[in-house]
């Protein structure tokens, strides 16, 4: 959620193995990296808008849902008319949007990582 006008706090959490955590680890850092450096292409755009869209409806079934909804849309001042722009919006997303964003928010070089678990030799101890 942001906290200012250009920051938030992104969590990635991963759960792996824990001879899997750097290959995961390694993973979702190279997505990053594709994510700030190229754009989506246009069979990723098509579906998450298809996503984004479909599961409006979705999300307003609930009394926690629809709570959800009428707080986001007064915290980000999103206007009353949201439930009603909202597939406009999404669907008016380019792939070039995305990058700017994605770009903006995302700073791979700024990256924070935490593990918890136990601590794991690399290779044999030889009883030490």
């Amino acid at each position: 959620y942001p906290f200012g006008d250009d920051e938030f706090d992104l969590v990635i959490s991963l759960a792996a193995l824990h001879n899997l955590r750097i290959f995961e680890l390694k993973t979702a850092l190279a997505e990053i990296e594709r994510i700030v450096s190229e754009p989506v292409s246009a069979d990723d755009l098509d579906d998450n808008q298809a996503f984004f869209i479909g599961r409006m409806p979705l999300q307003l079934e609930t009394n926690e849902g629809v709570a959800g909804m009428l707080h986001n849309i007064e915290a980000y001042g999103l206007g009353l008319d949201y439930l009603l722009r909202h597939a406009d919006l999404i669907h008016a997303l380019t792939a070039d949007d995305l990058l700017a964003a994605a770009r903006k928010y995302l700073h791979p070089d700024r990256l924070v990582i935490a593990s918890a678990g136990p601590l794991v030799s690399a290779g044999p101890t030889n009883g030490t």
